[in-house]
C-alpha cells in the first residue's frame, strides 16, 4: 500500500482525535522500582546520577533500558536516524512492545522525511504510539511548506529524553544515530548524558507528558497517509530481523533479562546521590520566553563566585552574553569556554554567528578554546573503528564553581534561546561537578584544543595556539585545518540574522 503524496491541512491535524496519557503511575511496582527503593528512601529528597561520557556506555544504557522495561517507555528525540544504531534501538523498543510494554515516541518532524511508511507501520503496533512535533503539512515538498508557514515550522523540539517505567531516565545531548555513539563514518560527536533515578525522573516525566499532550504533538495517523494492515507490520518486522549485518558491531547485544538485571546490579554503587532540578521549556515556548531553561540557568549563574566552565557545540553569545561574561571576569571569576572550530562545526552558519564575537570574548578575559578535528587523547575510549574519524563537539554542559553542573540539550545560540524547545538537569553535587570538570579539563590539555589569543603587537589578529608545557608550540593565523571555500562560506554567512543561525 503506497503512501499518499497529498498534504494534510493544519485544520485536519488540530481536529484529529488524540488521547491524553500520562507517565506510569506505579513505578515502585516494577523490578527497577523495587531495585532502587531502599536507596531512594535512604537518600530522601535526592536523586541518583551516573555520567555517560563514552559513546559505548551511552548506547548500551539505552539498549539495556529498553530490554529491562516492564510497563512503559517514553522517548522524545529531535533526531532518530535510520542507521545501524537507530535500527538496533528501534528493534529493542519493538521487542519491549511485543512484551506488552506501552511505548510512546515523540519525534520532531524536521528529520523524518522519507520514513513515513516505517513510522506508520510501527505506530500500527497496538503497544506503540508515535507523535510528531510541529509536523509539516506536505510530506514531500517541505521547502515549499517552509516558505508559506515559516514562523510555525521554524519552531522545533530539540529535547532528548529516554524514560523507562518512570523509574530510570537518560537525558542529555545525544540524539539517536551512529555519530552520537562513536560509529559514524564521516564524523563522531563528543557528548554527555546523565543516567538518572529517584524523584527527578518523575519531574522529567512531567515534562514529557506536557509535550505529549500538547497541541503541537500530532498523532502520526493525522499526518502520514499510510494505513498498514497487521500482515504488513509482521512482514516488515520479519524483514528487519533478516537484514541485520552486525559482524563488526563493537557493542554487546541480545542480553537476556537476567543479564540486564545483573548489569543494573553492578551499577548500584556508581550512582551519585544529590539534589537536582529538571529544566524544560514549554511546548509553546515562543509565547512564554521568560519561563524556560535559559531563564532558570541565568538565575543560577548569578551565584558564581570563582569559576564557570562551559562546553557547548554552538555558541553565539550576542551582546547580552558578552556583557554577562565580562561581568564575571571583572569580579575575578575564571571563565573557560570550549566550542567547535570551523573545521569541526557541522553547521557552518552557526560558526559564522560565533566568529564575530571571538575578539570581544578574548578581550573580556575569557579563556576561549576550540576543538580540533583530531584531538590527541579525547577518543581514547572510543570504539577502534571511530578513532580515525574526525570529531565534532556536541556537548551542552556547564560547571558552576565545581559545585553544581548542568547537562542538557541546549546550545547557547539564538535558535536555542528563542526557537527550539530544550531540556536539561541542574545537579547540586560537587562530586558530579568534578567528574564533568575533569571531562572538560581533558579537552584543555595540549593537543586537545586550540587556545585563541591575540598576536603581537597587543590586540592584533586572532591566532590559534597549540600549547606545549605552557608555551605555544604551533600557531595558526587563520581557522586551522580548513579550506579556502569553507572559510569564504563562513564569512559570507555572517550577514544572516543571528536568530536564524
Amino acid at each position: 500500500m503506497k503512501s499518499s503524496l497529498s498534504s494534510v491541512s493544519n485544520d485536519a491535524r488540530t481536529r484529529f482525535q488524540r488521547n491524553c496519557s500520562d507517565a506510569y503511575s506505579s513505578p515502585e511496582s516494577t523490578f527497577a522500582g523495587r531495585f532502587f527503593e531502599d536507596q531512594i528512601r535512604s537518600n530522601e529528597g535526592k536523586s541518583g546520577f551516573i555520567l555517560l561520557d563514552e559513546p559505548g556506555s551511552a548506547f548500551n544504557m539505552r539498549n539495556g533500558l529498553a530490554g529491562l522495561a516492564e510497563r512503559t517507555l517514553d522517548l522524545q528525540y529531535f533526531i532518530w536516524e535510520g542507521d545501524t544504531t537507530g535500527r538496533l534501538l528501534a528493534d529493542a523498543v519493538i521487542k519491549a512492545a511485543r512484551r506488552g510494554v506501552r511505548v510512546r515516541v515523540l519525534l520532531d518532524d524536521l528529520h523524518i522525511k522519507g520514513r513515513d511508511r516505517v513510522i506508520a507501520l510501527l505506530d500500527h503496533h497496538p503497544c506503540i504510539e508515535i507523535r510528531l512535533f510541529n509536523p509539516f503539512s506536505s510530506r514531500v515538498l517541505q521547502y515549499i511548506d517552509f516558505l508559506f508557514d515559516f514562523k510555525r515550522l521554524n519552531r522545533r523540539m530539540h529535547n532528548k529524553v529516554f524514560i523507562m517505567d518512570n523509574v530510570i531516565a537518560v537525558l542529555g545531548g545525544r540524539n539517536i544515530g551512529n555519530e552520537y555513539f562513536g560509529l559514524g563514518t564521516d564524523l563522531n560527536f563528543r557528548d554527555l548524558d546523565l543516567l538518572s533515578v529517584g524523584p527527578i525522573v518523575q519531574d522529567i516525566s512531567v515534562g514529557f507528558d506536557t509535550f505529549w499532550n500538547s497541541s503541537s504533538a500530532v498523532p502520526v495517523r493525522a499526518v502520514v497517509r499510510h494505513f498498514p494492515v497487521q500482515e504488513e507490520l509482521e512482514r516488515f518486522l520479519t524483514e528487519r530481523q533478516r537484514s541485520k549485518d552486525l559482524d563488526d558491531f563493537p557493542y554487546a547485544l541480545d542480553y537476556s533479562p537476567q543479564e540486564y538485571q545483573a548489569a543494573l546490579e553492578r551499577s548500584r554503587d556508581c550512582f551519585i546521590w544529590a539534589e537536582a532540578e529538571s529544566f524544560v521549556d514549554d511546548p509553546d515556548k515562543e509565547n512564554l520566553p521568560h519561563t524556560g531553561v535559559l531563564s532558570r540557568l541565568r538565575r543560577h549563574g548569578e551565584r558564581i563566585e570563582k569559576e564557570f566552565l562551559l562546553e557547548v557545540a554552538y555558541f553565539v553569545p550576542g551582546k547580552a552574553g558578552i556583557a554577562y561574561l565580562s561581568e564575571l571576569t571583572a569580579k575575578g571569576v575564571r571563565v573557560r569556554i570550549l566550542t567547535n572550530s570551523l573545521a569541526t562545526n557541522d553547521v557552518v552558519a552557526a560558526h559564522s554567528g560565533y566568529a564575530k564575537y571571538r575578539r570581544e570574548l578574548i578581550e573580556s578575559g575569557v579563556q576561549l578554546r576550540e576543538l580540533p578535528p583530531d584531538p590527541r587523547t579525547l577518543k581514547k575510549n572510543w570504539a577502534d573503528s571511530s578513532r580515525q574519524v574526525p570529531i565534532s563537539l556536541h556537548t551542552k554542559a556547564m560547571v558552576f564553581d565545581r559545585t553544581s553542573v548542568f547537562i542538557g540539550s541546549m546550545n547557547l545560540d539564538p535558535r536555542s534561546v528563542v526557537q527550539n524547545t530544550e531540556t536539561g538537569l541542574l545537579v547540586y553535587s560537587p562530586e558530579l561537578a568534578r567528574q564533568v570538570a575533569a571531562f572538560m579539563d581533558e579537552a584543555a590539555l595540549p593537543g586537545n584544543s586550540y587556545l585563541l589569543a591575540f598576536a603581537a603587537p597587543a590586540r592584533g589578529k586572532i591566532v590559534w595556539q597549540v600549547m606545549e608545557e605552557g608555551t605555544p608550540a604551533k600557531q595558526y593565523i587563520k581557522d586551522p585545518e580548513t579550506r579556502f571555500w569553507r572559510r569564504c562560506a563562513a564569512t559570507l554567512l555572517r550577514i544572516l540574522p543571528e536568530e536564524q543561525l
